[in-house]
């Protein structure tokens, strides 16, 4: 009997301790949040999703269908560059990665943000290499590194581990750039303006007057509680017995209110800045050989008239009244050559103004800048049909009917 209680015993000291181990590995799980912001589409008609930032790169093409955006539909903006936004969405169960026009996509707080910067406000701190208090610390020449207070860092994304915040930062030390871990209650971020950011929670959250206080924000007599994916903008942060909130500005059922969150709620809307890109060269389209023109017909010349037989002088007749002289037929003005407009050496900006001026959108001008260097003798002159788009989408609807020319590429609805 001894020997079977022990085994008892054993099995359930193993079992307690494998349901330990599940329990600890399943306690330092962590959530990650990417570098990312939320677009909303703005345009009559709809918008092309291209393969590059630029007019003049392929667009993209889902289901041998190429692929559009309406206006009103939301998209995840993962990068900017220059004019344009690398964005991603799902459209009909499909996941499409491309690059639309910054001139078409609204966010929140009126543009995205390609860079949050802060300082360390501990007097010295650690920096981890994971976002977890017990993770090792970085180290450069085998030395321990510690940032001390008002040190500048650049937050890259973020982390929450067991409730609590971390960010992911770059800083510079002993003159080069590292990336390591600290708690995001550690840094004051520098706000500005404001900050774009989002709720990201389970179930919905209340925003709270004021931060060491559970009293919530009411709106038309309800209370406000926000759900996941909502927006706002960040306007600071207060620490409360060493737990941080946000105090953010929001739109509630078409209300403007202010009021705080919990920090491992509410996170960042960065957008990665990318490489500025450069336009890809449209492929040429190939131009027919013109037709040789003919050469023209030698004009005959003239048949001589032969000289009037001499008439026998008649008896004197009066002298008839003399025929006036026809007026010579006067000489064709030469039809004058069309001279091309020649453009002055203008700087870029000046160039691209021009651009501007002649009605090309923005989206267009680091394009034809691009082709203008290469190809100086180029004019370009856009071509306004005066149409209006949701009237050409309503028309073109009836069979048959077409309002622009079928020769038109598609990058002329760009």
């Amino acid at each position: 009997m001894k020997t079977k209680k022990k085994g008892i015993v054993c099995a359930v000291t193993v079992f307690v301790l494998a349901l330990s181990f599940f329990l600890g590995i399943k306690g330092t799980e962590q959530s990650s949040v990417e570098a990312a912001a939320i677009g909303t589409v703005d345009v009559e008609g709809v918008l092309n999703v291209r393969s590059g930032p630029g007019t003049s790169y392929d667009l993209v093409v889902s289901g041998g269908t190429r692929v559009t955006l309406s206006d009103g539909m939301k998209v995840t903006i993962t990068g900017k560059n220059e004019d344009w936004y690398h964005v991603k969405f799902t459209q009909n169960g499909k996941k499409i990665i491309g690059y639309v026009s910054a001139d078409y996509i609204k966010v929140q707080t009126g543009s995205v943000c390609t860079k949050v910067q802060g300082n360390i406000n501990a007097s010295t701190l650690k920096v981890r290499t994971k976002a977890a208090s017990n993770a090792a610390v970085l180290k450069v020449d085998s030395k321990k590194v510690s940032l001390k207070k008002g040190k500048k860092v650049k937050v890259l994304s973020e982390n929450v581990v067991k409730e609590v915040k971390w960010y992911r930062i770059s800083f510079t030390y002993s003159s080069k750039r590292y990336k390591g871990y600290v708690p995001a209650k550690n840094v004051t971020l520098i706000y500005e303006s404001g900050l774009p950011g989002i709720l990201k929670a389970e179930k919905a959250v209340s925003l709270l007057q004021s931060a060491d206080k559970e009293t919530i924000v009411t709106v038309k007599d309800k209370k406000v509680s926000l759900k996941n994916g909502k927006q706002m903008t960040i306007l600071g942060q207060t620490l409360v017995k060493d737990k941080s909130y946000f105090h953010v500005k929001l739109s509630y059922q078409g209300v403007s209110v202010t009021g705080y969150l919990p920090e491992q709620y509410v996170f960042l809307q960065i957008v990665k800045e990318e490489a500025v890109t450069a336009t890809a060269t449209p492929k040429p389209t190939a131009t027919p050989k013109p037709t040789a023109t003919p050469k023209p017909t030698a004009t005959p010349k003239p048949t001589a008239t032969p000289k009037p037989t001499a008439t026998p002088k008649p008896t004197a007749t009066p002298k008839p009244t003399a025929t006036p002289k026809p007026t010579a037929t006067p000489k064709p003005t030469a039809t004058p050559t069309p001279v091309p407009t020649v453009v002055p050496d203008l700087s870029d900006e000046e160039y691209k103004e021009k651009l501007i001026a002649d009605g090309f959108p923005k989206s267009y001008v680091s394009g034809l800048l691009v082709l203008h260097k290469k190809y100086p003798n180029w004019t370009f002159v856009p071509y306004q049909t005066g149409l209006k788009w949701n009237k050409v989408i309503k028309k073109e609807s009836v069979v048959g009917l077409n309002l622009l020319s079928v020769n038109k590429s598609y990058a002329w609805k760009s």
